[in-house]
């Protein structure tokens, strides 16, 4: 009985060392990283943004990638279809901001309104020729 209630308090110190030692290296890590990239950003802004919009459309590129690769192999035609309405809301998007930094705003939303025209054309007029997966 007594080699019982040894055990079950072993247990939990381990399980309590684990936790501490788990918490020690998320410190540890945190630190190895932080530590670095706020030297970075006091010293040398320019480089800190430059490192960190790398770092992130690296991230934001492999994750689409990964997700574009399967909506391919699941349906193709949907694929086609929401990458086609990608590059409609990009493209206008895109244009609309430009012609706002150039302080053309009338043109700015017009640019808006015919981008939410060709999505909407291409969400609910268009044919879809998507299986709706059933």
């Amino acid at each position: 009985m007594v080699l019982r209630i040894l055990k079950g308090y072993l247990g939990l110190l381990v399980a309590l060392g684990r936790i501490v030692a788990l918490g020690a290296a998320c410190i540890g890590a945190g630190l190895a990283i932080v530590y670095p990239l706020w030297r970075l950003a006091t010293s040398r802004p320019d480089v800190y943004t430059l490192v960190c919009g790398v770092l992130f459309v690296a991230v934001a590129g492999s994750i689409a990638a990964i997700r574009m690769r399967t909506a391919l192999r699941l349906n193709p035609a949907r694929f086609r279809r929401n990458l086609l309405k990608f590059a409609v809301l990009a493209a206008g998007i895109s244009i609309a901001v430009a012609l706002l930094l150039s302080l053309h705003r009338f043109l700015a939303l017009a640019a808006l309104v015919v981008t939410a025209a060709a999505w909407g054309l291409i969400e609910f007029v268009l044919e879809p020729s998507v299986s709706n997966g059933k």
